[in-house]
């Protein structure tokens, strides 16, 4: 018999939330944890004495909100809200806030466009209704393609509420914007770059591509899906950091009674007779189970965890072709006071500081907001700096720097440059983003780190199908 009925690989956030749901349902689960401490990416680390920083992952997290409610989260941690979306201070000396209020972020519009304001409600009304439909897809267990079952059939219901929210006539919308360019739908709805740019840095976070491929309104759409905010991102901070969420996670899954053990390393995933069975760990230790879940990224699960020969040809190369792009670097400072900008005048300063600041370069040779030291103190600000990697961010005061890829474009807009594209020859147009993630709290410290979300559509299918051999 079995030890488990469920060994999962990682404790990462994905992990943790599988375990507590495994365990809540009665079932005996084992979390191995490579490194000494849970959370994969959304931790937070001491850089240096006194100090700890949510190194990777930041903000609220963006876990979803079905998620909090059914494992209770928000009984285990404190989130900080802000009323603060975006600050975003301009090259020529101005500011644009956009708050979680829309009157409020519509009177800030209304400095750079008349027009703008006046779209910018039907932006977020029809935004949401879409974005509320994508969270429904995050809802739905993806069918088994191309064997499409009825019970594929019926997951789909999760999405019946969302579309008729939508309502009939918005449904060619849905279908029309998933696919565009990010840059192609904020130029139907806005003229000002300061407004484009401001939205349009949430459609090519984290990811390779700039925003005149196709498909990245679809990742402005995912996250707002997440957000929490009914926006474009995510405004307010974790109390402890990211670390004290996914440590609320595990304590979550403990309490249902999961076992999560950290410093074990698995080495291999037992397979007998087409089947998982077990693990042998990198001590030698082994752990049977009745099925094994990987939240390891598929290149490390089926290709040093398991056998390739194992499985066919077409689905490892499937697997062995998805790209890893380092596509951010992450640069953390702690300061003794707020940062003081020269677009910032007044008393408001501290609430306007109080969610992400987003900066941008209008050309290479234009100039950052400048920033001198306050006397106010600071909490955690995520700072996000755009710029064209022609122009490479002037850090040498604190050491950084960033490496960005290019990708071919059919055109670029005086927006797009705005928050980093450029040209690489006079014949092709480049529309690679790079970006600078500074994050702001109190004290002295540095820690740069990478990190990409890999186009892994077709194999995600392959290793869904594939899951069935290796753990059920």
């Amino acid at each position: 018999m079995a030890q488990y009925d469920v060994i999962i690989i990682g404790a990462g956030h994905n992990g943790l939330v599988a375990a507590a749901y495994l365990a809540q349902a009665g079932r005996r689960v084992l979390v191995l944890e490579k490194r000494d401490t849970v959370g994969g990416a959304a931790v937070s680390e001491e850089i240096f004495p006194g100090f700890k920083i949510s190194t990777v992952a930041d903000g609220c997290g963006y876990l979803s909100a079905k998620v909090r409610r059914d494992l209770k989260v928000d009984a285990h941690v404190e989130t900080v809200p802000s009323d603060v979306v975006a600050f975003c201070p301009q090259p020529d000396g101005t500011q644009l806030t956009i708050w979680r209020d829309t009157q409020r972020t519509v009177e800030e519009i209304a400095g750079f466009s008349k027009a703008d304001a006046e779209e910018y409600p039907k932006f977020v009304e029809l935004m949401s209704r879409i974005a509320d439909v994508v969270g429904g897809l995050m809802e739905m267990t993806p069918p088994d393609l191309p064997e499409v079952s009825l019970r594929d059939l019926l997951s789909g219901a999760a999405l019946l509420g969302p579309v008729r929210r939508l309502g009939r006539k918005r449904i060619p919308d849905l279908l029309r914007i998933l696919p565009m360019p990010a840059a192609d739908l904020l130029n139907e709805f806005f003229e000002a770059d300061a407004v484009r740019a401001a939205i349009g840095a949430s459609s090519v976070l984290n990811i390779n591509w700039g925003p005149q491929e196709a498909g990245t309104a679809y990742t402005l759409l995912n996250s707002w899906a997440q957000s929490g905010t009914g926006l474009f991102r995510s405004a307010g901070v974790v109390k402890g950091g990211m670390g004290a969420l996914t440590g609320a996670l595990a304590d979550v899954a403990r309490g249902f009674g999961a076992e999560i053990r950290t410093g074990a390393s698995v080495a291999e995933v037992i397979v007998k007779d087409e089947r998982a069975t077990g693990v042998r760990l990198s001590s030698g230790e082994e752990h049977t189970a009745a099925a094994v879940v990987s939240n390891a990224d598929p290149r490390t699960t089926f290709h040093e965890l398991l056998e390739p020969q194992s499985f066919d040809a077409q689905f490892m190369r499937h697997v062995r072709n998805i790209k890893y792009r380092g596509s951010a670097a992450r640069i953390h400072l702690a300061l003794r006071a707020l940062p003081q900008f020269t677009s910032l005048v007044g008393g408001d300063a501290t609430t306007r500081l109080s969610g992400p600041i987003q900066m941008r370069r209008r050309s290479t040779t234009s100039r950052r907001p400048s920033i001198a030291p306050s006397t106010e103190s600071s909490r955690g600000i995520p700072i996000w700096i755009y710029s064209s990697p022609r122009s490479a961010i002037r850090a040498s005061h604190h050491r950084g720097s960033t490496s960005s890829r290019s990708r071919p474009s059919m055109r670029r807009t005086r927006w797009m440059r705005a928050i980093g594209t450029h040209t690489s020859r006079p014949s092709q147009t480049s529309s690679s983003t790079r970006w600078q993630s500074t994050h702001l709290t109190s004290g002295m410290s540095l820690q740069t780190s990478t990190c990409s979300h890999p186009p892994i559509w077709r194999a995600a299918m392959d290793c869904r199908r594939a899951t069935r051999i290796t753990a059920r």
